[in-house]
């Protein structure tokens, strides 16, 4: 480029930005003859109570007579701004409308967003049919997003606001831009109170309203609650719209700031344990099977004797190794409970448990068991476990009890047939590690004291795992099996912060929710890791148990209260039934017709999206719960890829060529199911344990 040619380019940008200021100050010049005296914001206010009566009659009954405390609505040379009393200033510290015009015009061109976009995962090593066409979907994506011009398109999917302030900038974005589904957080209850008087929601409610959008207000206490509220819309209307949410910050308070931290934090379970086709099918032939074999169901009563139990829950984290002479000391004392690979651990340490406990569906964990080298011992425990697991972890072990997991198709199918739900437990919280599942079911078996140990949930001092697990040699050394990716910090049970990742994480979030329902339970945290909010802290020595249990004989009573006249297997015909090929047949070829067309809007795309998950809902309200588990997860895998195309920051041809191109990959996973379905829903899987590598075998 010759200098004359820069200069010439630099003069044209100067004279392009003198011209968007100038017509910035023209705009802010006409606003100001509205006159933002009193009479106008009461006029506003009494028409925003008006219309909130209609959309959010509680929240107009609360603000009819709200006394704001710190911040209160003030008109600053004839511009509407807000007084913070406590600060002695105002919040805006120039004109209020020309900030957020300034503000939303730098969003227009770099909007930010949420990153919920998937990997190509190009071994397949399982040979998923979901990854194999999903992986077509992300290359798609990939490609798109190499292009993206990063200007914010006319029409969005999810959009999460923080802060109310005046709401100028409120009324740009929703004036501007179509938006299928708006979160409006704000938890200061004063700063809504004053949007009151100068947004005008009594025309933004029913502008969204009547485009087929909806708007969700999180205020005050009930913003901490925000992301909760979008888990629940999300397990409704699908996760799949969280995978390119564009979030925009009015301004920062310490309240804000807090929220958008924990939101980031949490962001992994929006966008995670979604289950896919694969994986609900194998569930599906697991729990057949293992109705056939007759493998005990847990009852729904428990008895009431076991709540003074002690019981040791023992997980594979490196402070297991820690805790090992304790738990030898007192075993006679407390029942005590392995939970995955720590059966390994302490087998190795001379400790045999009382009951096993898994919750993998894989066949490989069969393999990982017989690698234990000790069948005859296996062949004397006990277990537990959901009743996906293959059956094959049942067969190994003398006596074993099961439990269908909420939110699988399996599980979803059993609570269909007569009798079932009346005797028997469906449970939640039993994932993402075995120890949700061990403290789920030991809980609902009547358990109340549990003490915790190896349950790190996190990397202390780096560690990830006891060194007697299979995740070292004989020498101690790390296999390299566990990577320690997607790391983050949270709080430490002896102080501190920790390194965790998002599945642990989790599994710690899932504790404290049982924690949370189920406030009777003493739970006493032994480990090195995350700090688990709701358990007590303690070190070694803190808490002994005292009196020797009869622990044959309890465990025997608990074994046979659940086999007494519980034939699992007289379910096992109707269960079948629900599952039958032709069944599946029809369900693919109702989803086929709803996308056999290609779209020409971004609204188009997404009333497609949304009506494939109509469909869900629509099978559900038929009390075929079972058929939309078996696709949910997949749908919302493949259409958080299709909402990153669709609401892409591209030019919107580009973006709808690139929709349908996709959703022809979408529908050629549907077109694959019902061969592939035939095949596998009726049998173990065959994924053997060889195929990951030496490392898992020895």
């Amino acid at each position: 480029m010759n200098n004359q040619a820069g200069i010439s380019q630099a003069e044209d940008a100067l004279a392009a930005l003198a011209r968007q200021e100038q017509a910035r100050q023209q705009l802010a010049n006409s606003l100001s003859l509205i006159g933002f005296d009193d009479d106008y914001l009461v006029a506003h206010f009494r028409a925003n109570l008006q219309c909130l009566e209609h959309y959010f009659p509680d929240l107009a009954r609360f603000f009819q007579s709200y006394k704001p405390k710190r911040y209160f609505i003030d008109v600053v040379n004839g511009r509407p701004n807000i007084f913070d009393a406590q600060q002695r200033r105002h919040i805006y510290a120039d004109d209020s409308f020309l900030y957020a015009l300034s503000q939303y015009n730098e969003f227009l061109e770099n909007p930010h967003s949420t990153h919920g976009r998937l990997e190509i995962d190009e071994v397949n090593r399982m040979s998923f049919i979901h990854v194999e066409h999903l992986n077509e979907l992300v290359k798609i994506e990939r490609s798109l997003s190499g292009d993206a011009s990063g200007e914010l398109p006319a029409q969005l999917g999810q959009v999460l606001l923080f802060g109310a302030g005046l709401g100028f900038h409120t009324e740009l974005l929703v004036n501007n831009h179509q938006i299928r589904e708006l979160h409006v957080i704000e938890p200061d209850l004063d700063l809504f109170y004053a949007s009151l008087f100068v947004t005008a929601w009594f025309h933004l409610l029913p502008l969204i309203d009547a485009r087929g959008g909806s708007l969700h207000f999180n205020l005050g206490d009930g913003a901490s609650e925000a992301f909760d509220e979008i888990l629940k819309l999300g397990e409704k209307r699908g996760y799949y719209k969280a995978a390119l949410a564009y979030t925009y910050v009015h301004y920062l308070t310490p309240e804000l700031e807090s929220l958008i931290s924990k939101y980031k934090e949490r962001y992994f379970e929006l966008v995670s344990g979604w289950g896919f086709y694969d994986d609900a099918v194998i569930a599906i032939a697991h729990q057949g099977l293992n109705l056939d074999n007759n493998v005990p169901l847990l009852r729904t009563q428990a008895p009431q004797a076991l709540a003074e139990v002690p019981v040791f829950v023992c997980a594979n984290g490196p402070s297991l190794d820690k805790a090992i002479d304790f738990i030898r000391q007192h075993q006679d004392k407390a029942l005590i409970v392995s939970g995955g690979s720590s059966l390994r651990s302490l087998v190795k340490y001379g400790i045999t448990p009382d009951i096993h406990c898994e919750q993998e569906r894989l066949n490989i964990v069969a393999d990982l068991l017989d690698n234990i080298g000790q069948p005859e011992l296996l062949a004397k425990l006990n277990v537990m476990a959901p009743g996906s697991v293959t059956p094959e972890v049942f067969k190994r072990f003398g006596r074993g009890l099961m439990v269908p997991k909420s939110r699988e198709a399996s599980s979803a199918a059993l609570m269909e047939l007569e009798g079932f739900k009346v005797h028997f437990e469906v449970a939640n919280f039993l994932n993402p590690t075995v120890t949700n599942t061990g403290l789920r079911m030991l809980s609902a078996m009547g358990f109340r004291n549990f003490y915790l140990f190896g349950v790190d949930l996190g990397y202390p001092s780096g560690e990830h795992h006891s060194k007697n697990s299979f995740y070292f040699n004989e020498k101690g050394q790390d296999k390299g099996i566990f990577t320690t990716n997607d790391e983050m910090l949270v709080a430490g049970n002896r102080g501190g912060q920790v390194a965790t990742n998002p599945i642990f994480n989790l599994s710690r979030r899932r504790i404290e929710g049982l924690l949370k329902v189920m406030p009777e339970l003493n739970c006493y945290n032994f480990g090195e890791g995350a700090l688990i909010e709701g358990a007590e802290s303690c070190q070694l020595g803190d808490k002994v148990p005292t009196v020797v249990l009869d622990k044959a004989s309890l465990v025997d009573g608990l074994y046979q209260a659940a086999a007494e006249d519980n034939q699992s297997q007289r379910f096992a015909a109707p269960y079948w039934q629900l599952f039958a090929p032709e069944v599946i047949d029809e369900a693919i070829d109702t989803l086929l017709a709803i996308l056999d067309h290609d779209v020409t809007s971004r609204e188009q795309a997404g009333n497609m999206m949304d009506a494939v998950f109509a469909q869900l809902i629509a099978w559900s309200n038929q009390g075929r719960f079972h058929l939309a588990e078996i696709f949910e997860g997949s749908m919302n895998y493949y259409q958080s890829v299709l909402c990153r195309i669709a609401y892409a920051p591209v030019d919107t041809d580009r973006a709808l060529t690139d929709f349908n191109k996709a959703k022809g990959h979408y529908m050629a996973l549907f077109k694959a199911i019902p061969a592939h379905y035939r095949r596998h829903y009726r049998i173990v899987d065959p994924i053997a344990l060889a195929s990951f590598g030496d490392n898992w075998n020895s």
